[in-house]
């Protein structure tokens, strides 16, 4: 029995390689979609979805500063905090409730928080 094979092949001298695939391999991939199956949570559009409207445009500026920065090797590290944190805060700026905590603390009304103390252990060795 005869496996029909189609050969692929990229003509460029940098990637000189042909790559067969079977006929089997193709047939699996026909239902297939090009879409990731897991996004990392700090993928910058990930992070728009979940975030309320009024910061995209802040996440966007500091993304496309720590972007612009990352082309220097050195600097690759900061783009990858820059995500981390704008994940985890919109994971909080998107939790019901965090408008109202924001204001609570903003008139400093303090009985409506658990405080630190209490919370993070060995926290007061810390200061």
């Amino acid at each position: 029995m005869q496996t029909e094979h189609k050969s692929l092949h990229r003509p460029d001298p940098i990637w000189p390689v042909d790559i067969s695939i079977g006929r089997g391999f193709t047939q699996y991939c026909e239902g297939m979609t090009a879409q990731p199956v897991d996004s990392s949570p700090e993928d910058p559009a990930q992070i728009l979805r979940l975030l309320p409207p009024e910061w995209h445009e802040q996440f966007l500026d500091e993304y496309h500063q720590a972007l612009d920065a990352a082309h220097e090797v050195w600097r690759f590290q900061h783009l990858r905090d820059v995500l981390h944190l704008w994940h985890l805060r919109a994971v909080a700026y998107s939790s019901p409730g965090f408008s109202d905590a924001l204001q609570a603390v903003r008139e400093n009304r303090a009985d409506e928080f658990t405080s630190a103390e209490r919370v993070i252990p060995g926290w007061p060795d810390r200061q």
